[in-house]
């Protein structure tokens, strides 16, 4: 696997910080957030949480497309420091009514996540958890948006055919 410098890689990152959600009774979407949150990391590094909100983005709630967004910001608070800027960047984005789960998701799930020893659930578990996410209406969460109609397998178009 690709482990970017961590005693990790990036698919065992991913298990462990979707393990962690998983055992903290988290919701679905956080759930596969944590599992998918860093798989574009090495296509995309400067921007890999963006990539990742938006191939998950009509399927997720928006508080977990921005906590995708904007997660790396977050997770400088553990590291910035050893690259010479500023651990808490993130403050800029105090406003944001989703500062906190963010701040929660890198805290409890992705941060620890890098541990060779921890013992992370086989990709199984979450297999049922991804249809559950992956089998929703296209942006479920807004009837009225305006790519609900656009996005091939949804209802709406399963109906009119």
């Amino acid at each position: 696997g690709l482990y970017l410098g961590q005693p990790v890689d990036l698919r065992e990152h991913g298990l462990q910080t979707a393990s962690r959600a998983f055992r903290a009774n988290e919701s679905d979407d956080i759930i596969v957030a944590a599992l998918f949150h860093d798989v574009t990391e090495h296509i995309q590094p400067k921007a890999h949480g963006e990539a990742a909100a938006a191939l998950l983005a009509p399927y997720i709630d928006p508080s977990i497309h921005w906590l995708l967004t904007h997660h790396e910001v977050f997770q400088g608070l553990y590291y910035f420091h050893h690259l010479g800027a500023d651990p808490n960047t993130r403050e800029a984005l105090r406003d944001s009514p989703y500062f906190n789960i963010t701040a929660r998701f890198c805290e409890l799930y992705d941060a620890p996540s890098f541990d060779f020893a921890y013992p992370s659930l086989p990709i199984s578990v979450f297999e049922p958890i991804i249809n559950r996410v992956l089998s929703r209406d296209p942006y479920w969460y807004d009837r009225n948006h305006l790519k609900s109609v656009a996005v091939t397998g949804g209802s709406k178009l399963s109906a009119a055919l």
